[in-house]
């Protein structure tokens, strides 16, 4: 319990075209997978956790910089408890980005950021975690709806700070190192159209 990270089962990936097919007729089968996972999880007490960090390309940075940054902060905190309750991360780097690739296929980068809005207009977390060393338009959108829906929102470092049950460094590099591996996978696994 507590290291709790989302990863869709069985082969789900299909092609960019056919996501977006889906998409636009409500059945898309990660949606539902993920949102299904987190209200099992919410059930289960978990303190939901939405990852909010930079993501799109900047001149300093890529998407794979941005994605390889947000994992290896989210493997400091997982495990952590806050509020009294085991925290499961929604990592939008490790979710969404395999599922709509905006690099691959930047016509699907809106359909993400409506994705990730939707989850949180749904409810679906108890909070939300600021990194990065930037905000994004993105970010911008996730953290005004966070607002205006009343859910706690917490920067990355004093989240850090006063979180319970960290990981030792040891630990952590491990959990990196399962993330990324996931990461690559899903990766792998896109299919081009």
């Amino acid at each position: 319990m507590g290291k709790e990270v989302l990863v869709p089962f069985g082969n789900l990936t299909t092609p960019a075209q056919d996501r977006l097919i889906a998409r636009a007729e409500g059945i898309n089968p990660f949606e539902i997978f993920y949102e299904r996972e987190l209200e099992r999880l919410r059930e289960e007490g978990y303190y939901l956790m939405f990852f909010c960090a930079p993501l799109k390309a900047s001149v300093q940075k890529s998407v794979q910089l941005h994605s390889l940054e947000a994992l290896e902060a989210a493997s400091q905190i997982l495990g952590t408890s806050w509020n009294g309750k085991n925290v499961s991360l929604w990592i939008p780097h490790l979710h969404a980005l395999p599922i709509f690739n905006e690099e691959m296929f930047p016509q699907l980068r809106d359909v993400a950021l409506s994705f990730n809005l939707l989850l949180l207009r749904n409810r679906l977390f108890d909070g939300l975690l600021i990194f990065g060393d930037r905000i994004s338009s993105g970010m911008k959108n996730e953290i005004i709806v966070a607002r205006d829906i009343g859910m706690e929102i917490l920067n990355f470092d004093y989240f850090l700070e006063f979180a319970e049950d960290k990981p030792t460094e040891k630990v952590a590099i491990h959990y990196f190192e399962h993330l990324r591996s996931i990461s690559d996978s899903n990766l792998r696994r896109i299919s081009f159209p």
